[in-house]
């Protein structure tokens, strides 16, 4: 074990009561390395709901608690717990993503004794319902992606190991995201600037036991589209550009900076979510109908957000 290799776990949290229990008790039962203590930094955003309480039902020396009076979205959030942490690397883990095996922490931490600076782990659902088998379609794309296309873009924040040192030199995330999207690519591209080489770790996946509903996960789509994308594109054009979800955008896109279609597009999305919604409900609808029904729907929402910025 290296000497001055430490690890925190940063947590941000909002509105998490249903699980951030949970997900304390699993981070706290998993085996450690021998002489590596892991802490455990949860940072509570300004939930509303019963987060609170939850979290002081823990007393645990390795376990510390960050509160903001007012709710800085995720980036905020993130950033608070890093400044918190005294530790050499840190874990960027979602509320709601659970690691699967017992070795997670043994698996980044051997990465991490071997001079791996950044590493992450997939990302997956191992349910049978609608959500569940979606969030497992999107985990394989992004693995054959980083795999067998070796595109670094491909990674995501929620599962995400890191050397302060490198994070800090890439300035953290940026606190201009106070809602949703964007907030981690934004990170990824900055840490991919500084040269360093990601490195993907399958045996670390975790279990995203994501509440979606169709109108919530197009209440995304809207705000990231309204919000966050416009931010991404001021900094990052280039990458937005290579961006599935560019194409939808006035922009970059020629096409919709028609007003007309546009307009007529961004109004059709409560009605592709209501359809949308029907289908996911219908356990007798196969899942590829429901899940063109569910993508129409987001996209749609999302040119409404463009269109309502």
């Amino acid at each position: 074990m290296k000497n001055d290799l430490s690890l925190d776990v940063i947590v941000p949290v909002y509105n998490g009561a249903a699980t951030v229990g949970q997900l304390i008790n699993r981070l706290l039962e998993m085996p450690k390395p021998d002489g590596l203590m892991v802490g455990i930094i949860v940072v509570d955003d300004a939930s509303t709901d019963q987060t609170a309480e939850v979290l002081e039902s823990f007393d645990n020396p390795l376990i510390q608690l960050v509160r903001h009076n007012n709710n800085m979205g995720r980036a905020g959030a993130c950033n608070s717990g890093v400044l918190f942490s005294k530790a050499s690397h840190i874990i960027f883990l979602d509320v709601d993503c659970f690691p699967c095996s017992d070795d997670y922490f043994l698996l980044i931490t051997a990465a991490l004794q071997s001079d791996a600076v950044l590493l992450f782990g997939p990302i997956g659902s191992d349910g049978d319902d609608f959500w569940s088998r979606y969030i497992s379609e999107v985990e394989s794309r992004r693995a054959e992606l980083l795999v067998k296309h070796d595109n670094p873009y491909a990674m995501t924040s929620c599962n995400l190991a890191v050397s302060k040192l490198l994070y800090l030199k890439a300035g953290g995330f940026n606190t201009d995201y106070s809602r949703y999207g964007f907030e981690d690519r934004d990170l990824i591209v900055k840490l991919l600037a500084h040269n360093s080489r990601p490195l993907y770790l399958p045996g670390a996946r975790v279990e995203h036991k994501a509440n979606y509903t169709v109108k919530s996960y197009c209440q995304r789509m809207e705000d990231s589209a309204r919000y966050s994308a416009p931010l991404f594109y001021r900094d990052h054009p280039d990458v937005y550009r290579t961006m599935l979800y560019s194409r939808l955008d006035p922009l970059t896109s020629t096409f919709f900076r028609k007003h007309l279609v546009f307009t007529l597009l961004s109004r059709l999305a409560f009605f592709f979510q209501w359809q949308a919604q029907h289908l996911v409900d219908n356990r007798f609808v196969p899942y590829k109908v429901q899940l063109y029904a569910v993508k129409a729907a987001a996209m749609m929402s999302y040119v409404r957000g463009a269109k309502n910025r």
